[in-house]
This record gives structure tokens, sequence and C-alpha cells, in this order.
């Protein structure tokens, strides 16, 4: 279980560098409502998030049900802006909601500074709420203190996968997709650079990379590296494997396989690239399916990253995160019965049937629920996926080294270091030590 060390104080809270929520959107955390603050009543519980347009009237209603189940009604806030920081400095001066959403940043500190309540302690007298004891233990540690107890719950997730448009792969000559060459268990590094050297001859661009932690570490441990100890250090610098993985993808971007994303015009992105067919690969989670579900000009799907076997659901990274009860909160039995039940099984199935998040939960149910969805073709693996991922501990115990992690992999691969160089200068500020 995570040791997120010496207790801080709540001033110290407010100046720690904050982790951006751009992950979490991606992961399909957000709500919308109106109001803010702390609750008054006994059966009213206020929810602090920050709104998707496109989810207000599924997590309204979803909201709606739950106070005709326990009569408690909700009042979801629209944190808008720069989350963090106002989510942070309301935690500080004791206006924050009774229920809020957390980000690694967050999480690792309102445990440390006692910002959120021990949800374990309320579960062990309510076990029927939610099956804790099932969450999958690699998602939920950046959640716990050391003893393992839960200071936040898991509400959903989207891990990295391997998303192709099938129509280039055809205008190049692949006669195997990814998909296919992974139930074939031929889906390895080889199998990969050969499909991406027969894409260049489409015009178009094989992959991308940027700066977001889940493309490396993701990319590393998939093809058998290790990219962090069991105590959450980063060891990509010296694990063998690990280098091996680096030096492919910096042999990639030598020979045209791959682009850095910081290189593009400004103002184009990866995802619009694939939406448009001028990308023929993108390393996203689930969180893009809808979009795609509106692109009519090219077929597509997923497979897992490759792996060393060919065949295996190798781990890769994941975004999720947490809903927390505040400490403060007038409400806390009412709080955590929203707690229990957005982020349980009936939580995650409601959000997962919207077709952009995968749970967080090892449920028959809930594995099913993905399975349903006829966007992409191979969508039922995120759950094998999402099985085998992790979620990196440093994120919450070292917020400062995860903000200056985009910036040092930007400009080292600006100033074309080589791959070692950029093992051991991420690992350094990945670790706190640079």
């Amino acid at each position: 279980m995570p040791d997120h060390g010496a207790g801080i104080s709540r001033r110290g809270f407010i100046v720690t560098g904050a982790l951006g929520m751009a992950g979490l959107s991606l992961a399909g955390l957000t709500g919308c409502g109106r109001g803010g603050g702390q609750s008054t009543g006994s059966q009213s519980v206020s929810f602090g998030t920050f709104v998707g347009a496109a989810n207000t009237a599924a997590y309204n209603t979803f909201l709606e049900q739950f106070t005709d189940s326990t009569g408690i009604d909700v009042d979801l806030t629209d944190v808008t802006g720069d989350y963090v920081t106002k989510m942070r400095t309301q935690l500080i001066g004791g206006r924050a909601p009774d229920v809020f959403l957390a980000d690694d940043s967050i999480m690792g500190q309102a445990i440390e500074s006692g910002l959120a309540t021990n949800f374990s302690s309320w579960w062990r007298d309510n076990t029927s709420t939610i099956p804790l004891d099932r969450f999958y233990p690699a998602l939920s540690a950046f959640c716990q203190d050391g003893s393992g107890d839960f200071y936040g719950v898991p509400q959903d997730s989207n891990p990295v996968s391997f998303w192709f448009n099938q129509d280039l792969l055809d205008q190049a000559g692949v006669d195997t997709n990814p998909a296919q060459l992974q139930e074939s268990g031929d889906w390895t590094m080889e199998s990969a650079t050969e499909i991406l050297t027969k894409l260049k001859s489409t015009q178009k661009t094989p992959m991308a990379i940027e700066t977001q932690w889940w493309y490396w570490t993701s990319w590393v441990t998939a093809l058998g590296g290790q990219a962090f100890d069991e105590s959450g250090r980063c060891v990509w610098d010296t694990d063998p494997d690990a280098l091996a993985a680096l030096s492919w993808l910096f042999d990639q971007l030598a020979n045209g396989n791959l682009i850095y994303a910081g290189t593009l015009p400004e103002g184009q992105a990866v995802d619009a690239l694939f939406y448009s067919g001028q990308l023929a690969t993108c390393q996203y989670g689930r969180w893009i399916a809808s979009n795609l579900q509106q692109v009519q000009s090219f077929s597509y799907d997923i497979a897992p990253f490759p792996s060393k076997s060919g065949g295996d659901f190798a781990p890769v990274g994941i975004l999720v995160g947490a809903i927390c009860v505040n400490a403060e909160s007038p409400n806390i039995e009412a709080a955590s019965e929203l707690v229990a039940d957005f982020c349980g099984v009936r939580g995650q199935k409601y959000r997962v049937e919207q077709g952009v998040v995968v749970p967080t939960i090892d449920d028959e149910s809930l594995v099913a629920a993905v399975a349903e969805a006829e966007v992409p073709a191979h969508g039922h693996w995120y759950t094998d996926i999402a099985a085998n991922a992790y979620h990196p501990l440093y994120l919450s115990r070292n917020p400062e080294g995860s903000a200056a992690l985009p910036d040092t992999i930007d400009k080292l691969i600006r100033d074309k270091t080589d791959y070692k160089t950029f093992a051991e200068q991420t690992a350094a500020v990945i670790n706190g030590d640079a």
C-alpha cells in the first residue's frame, strides 16, 4: 500500500504544485449543476466536480434516481476553469462541497492533510453498499493510506489502447491488423514496426506521441520493461527491458514511423488528426469512442498495446480519478451514501453504458456492459486492459514532478537527446531527484 509520507499543513496543501485535470476530463469524469459549498440540511449533499456539457442530462438523471431511492437531495456544483486550484482553495478555506472529485495532486495531499474522510471506516459498517474489496488494486492505491484504508473511491477509468484506421492499413497493404495479430498471438514490437513502416507509404502519419506520462510508461511496460519498482520509484533508467523499449521509441522517431506531437503546427491536435484520417494510429482510451461514432469516412478498431508475447494484455497506464467525502462535511453519512452509489456498481454501470469509460470494479455485470457496446468492434477488450493496468503512485506522491514531466519531455525531445539521457533525466523528475 502507498506510503504518503509525513503530513503537511493545510497551508502547505494549497501551495503544493498542481497537476492539471485534463486527464480526468479525458476519463469522462465530469458533471454539471448549480450551487456550491457545504450542504446545510441533513438530507442534502453538495457535490463538486467540473462540467462536461454533453454529460449534463445523464448525470442529472442518475442523481435524480439516487434522490428517489434515498431521499437525499444532491446539489451538483459546476467548478469551472482551473478545477484543481479552485477545489484546493475551497478545501483550505472550509468552503468545499460535501463530496468532491480529486485528481492525484488533490488526493495525495488531502490524505496527508486530513481533508478527506476515511471511507473504509464508513464502509466497514455498510459493506453491502459498494464492493470496496473488489476494486482493482493497482487503480486504487493512490486513494489509500499506508494501512490500505480508502480516503477516496475510484469512480471509473480509462486505460490507453491502440486505435487504428483500418482504411489506411488497407491502403498500406497491411494484411493483418493489430486486433487480428493480438488474437493470433503475433502482436509484438516487431509486427508493430512492420505496420508503422508500411503506413508511411500512405503519405499519412503512422503514429504520434505526446508528453503525457501514459504514452511513455505504457510503451515501456507493454514491451516488457519495468517503469516503476514496488515502492513506486521510476526505474526505467536502469531496467534493461525498459531501456530497450525507449530505444525502440527513439528509433521510430528517427525513421519517421513516429512523430512528436509537439512539432505539429499550432492548433493541430492528435485526436483531431486521427478523426480526420491524417493519422493512422493513436494511443488513447475509450474516451474518444463517442467522437468516433460521428466519423463516417473510415473504419476503425482497437487492440491492446503490442506485447512481448504477442497475445497478452500487457500492463499500460490508466487514467482514474477519485470521489471523496469532505472531512468537514456536516452530512458525512449522506455524503458517503452518495459516494457509494456513484462509485459502486450501479453508478459505474450507468456511466459505462454512456460509452466512454471503463469500470474499476471486478464485476461481471460491468464487464458485460462494456462488451455490449458496438463501438469499437473489440471494445470488450477494455476490461481486460483495465484489469492489468496501473496508475502510477508518483502522480499523487510527487505532484511537482508530475507537473514538470511534460515540459521535461518536450525539452529533451526538442534537444534531440538520446534515449539513455531521456531515461535518466525523466526518472529524476518523476522520483523528485531532479
